[in-house]
């Protein structure tokens, strides 16, 4: 891989699958739920362990690709609420992913965490961590108010309404259009990064292309004022 030009490209390094994507993967969610209940202990073994070797794989991939930031990827809520208590993800899961976070930011790396569902109650969690940047935030989250109150803390990336029309497959050049000035109306504060996610036969069109994206752009380009 060629390195990126430093002076006119940002370099983001996606960590998929965190703690508790990781358990779920390999119990499924009704039995990780169920262990968090009835076995809290040997949770925080796995996530003891978990996080020391994501830790140390954040510290190589730093060292190897020198990126500006590392995005993490771990849902752990769904578009109603967390998969469990705040007073759960702080008492199982925020020990350990600090033990991860710290690993990314002592390397002067911005350290991004990804979550698409309800949870922005945990922004003040994460922003305690280290954590200065939220990706893919959804509509079913007080992203205006948000931005308000946490302004100099945390940027917000996302806005778009990835389980809406707007990103099914067969979704209008018109409905993106609408939904890009829904997004660039609604959050037009600063600390916002605008992020759609539309979908097509191949999967995301941000990552695969797209038709619908030159709209997309355009409607962007017309509408950012801030």
């Amino acid at each position: 891989m060629a390195p990126p030009d430093a002076d006119e490209r940002v370099a983001a390094i996606f960590h998929s699958t965190g703690l508790f994507e990781r358990l779920v993967s390999l119990m499924g969610f009704e039995n990780a739920l169920c262990a968090f209940m009835f076995d809290p202990d040997e949770c925080a073994r796995f996530f003891d362990a978990m996080s020391e070797f994501k830790a140390a794989y954040a510290k190589k991939v730093i060292d190897a690709y020198h990126p500006d930031v590392y995005i993490y990827f771990d849902d752990v809520a769904t578009a109603n609420s967390l998969f469990m208590s705040p007073e759960v993800y702080r008492t199982l899961i925020k020990p350990f992913e600090q033990r991860i976070v710290e690993a990314v930011t002592s390397r002067d790396v911005i350290f991004e965490r990804h979550c698409c569902g309800h949870c922005d109650m945990l922004l003040p969690d994460w922003i305690e961590m280290g954590t200065t940047a939220w990706h893919s935030a959804q509509k079913m989250n007080d992203i205006a108010g948000d931005l308000d109150t946490y302004a100099g803390k945390m940027v917000i990336e996302g806005g778009w309404d990835s389980s809406g029309p707007a990103s099914f497959i067969g979704a209008s050049e018109e409905m993106v259009r609408e939904e890009t000035r829904r997004c660039l109306t609604e959050y037009k504060k600063p600390g916002f990064i605008f992020c759609p996610v539309i979908m097509n036969e191949r999967g995301n069109s941000l990552l695969v292309g797209d038709d619908r994206l030159p709209a997309i752009e355009e409607e962007w380009r017309t509408y950012r004022e801030f």
